[in-house]
């Protein structure tokens, strides 16, 4: 079951909140200190959670976001910049992971029940 603290009225909300954090360093938005341990693969992604959308820290399976009756996942990626001058782009710097796929339950699954 989703925690109540992680439900918000609107999208709007939610995006109203995730603007305030653009342009800001992880460490301008980080209110915990959580940004400080080194290794912590999913530290930008808690900085998010914590202190931009305040609510608790969680390992549960379920969607991050409850707007009504619908639930969305928060996904975040560092960018990094690569080349110089007119050649510079800015690329995900790790692979994004949508969802992990359990190969044993895909055939059983149908579309409009599966998890993703």
């Amino acid at each position: 079951m989703l925690n109540e603290e992680r439900s918000f009225s609107s999208l709007e909300e939610v995006t109203k909140l995730l603007i305030a954090a653009e342009g800001k360093t992880f460490r301008e938005l980080d209110e915990t200190g959580r940004g400080d341990s080194v290794g912590n693969k999913g530290s930008l992604g808690n900085i998010i959670e914590e202190s931009v959308l305040h609510y608790p820290v969680n390992s549960d399976a379920e969607a991050d976001i409850l707007v009504g009756n619908t639930r969305y996942e928060l996904k975040v990626t560092p960018l990094k910049h690569s080349g110089k001058g007119k050649r510079m782009k800015t690329v995900a710097k790790e692979r994004l992971v949508l969802d992990i796929i359990n190969y044993e339950d895909l055939p059983g699954e149908k579309f409009e029940d599966s998890r993703f």
